[in-house]
């Protein structure tokens, strides 16, 4: 009698030394997912399309040959793509469906331009309400200081006094 596919996982995992968690860390395949294949247990798998690719996936890492029996696998409780009508129609049978759909088509146009006026007034008021108005002490504005002469403005007789932000340009006299 043939090995199940879920048995011959099983010994090809266990003789390379590998455990379902480095399984499932270098796969990605969920750990009760492998554990599922290797029990042969199918049950929670969506469809046979899925089961077929953990299994193709599976078996491609521990280096199995398993496609004659992904060729014939078809374990009970679980359905293909026969169950699903809209994937067996063609491409008129869609125009068609669509076609057929008389639910009357609204433009989300007028919303848009709601919550837009929405987000300007809001805007605005908020603006109003939070922005910080200049409030006046009632003293001037202190001026910037008299820039200093240069030398070459400067006389002999003349001297600099400077002192706190503030030059003053004296003459000396002689007599």
């Amino acid at each position: 009698m043939a090995k199940s596919i879920g048995k011959q996982l099983h010994e090809a995992r266990t003789s390379r030394g590998l455990t379902v968690e480095d399984v499932q860390h270098k796969t990605r395949i969920p750990r009760g997912r492998l554990e599922e294949m290797e029990n042969d247990d199918y049950s929670n798998f969506g469809n046979l399309t899925y089961a077929k690719s953990f299994l193709s996936l599976y078996s491609k890492f521990l280096r199995v040959d398993i496609s004659p029996y992904l060729a014939e696998f078809a374990p009970e409780g679980l359905s293909s793509s026969n169950g699903y009508a809209y994937l067996q129609g063609t491409s008129d049978s869609l125009a068609r469906t669509m076609a057929d759909d008389s639910r009357p088509r609204r433009g989300y146009g007028l919303a848009a331009v709601l919550i837009f006026l929405a987000l300007i007034v809001g805007g605005a008021w908020w603006y109003g309400n939070h922005s910080k108005p200049t409030v006046s002490t009632g003293q001037p504005t202190p001026e910037a200081p008299a820039p200093t002469p240069t030398p070459a403005a400067i006389s002999p007789n003349t001297a600099i006094v400077a002192g706190s932000g503030v030059a003053w340009n004296v003459t000396l006299r002689t007599t």
